[in-house]
């Protein structure tokens, strides 16, 4: 789990440097529907944790 949430987030890094440097024209909905889309489900369900409660 942990390697898995380490790949994910070291390629979203790199992408997200590459699209913040103009290297891609993705939309903003674009690259936030993409890095959502790849993002393994423990972290998804941990995206939609409402913590405040």
């Amino acid at each position: 789990m942990e390697y898995t949430i380490k790949q994910y987030s070291y390629g979203c890094l790199g992408h997200t440097i590459e699209w913040i440097q103009g290297k891609n024209d993705l939309s903003p909905e674009k690259m936030g529907y993409y890095q959502y889309r790849q993002m393994p489900d423990i972290l998804k369900r941990a995206w939609s944790t409402d913590f405040s409660k």
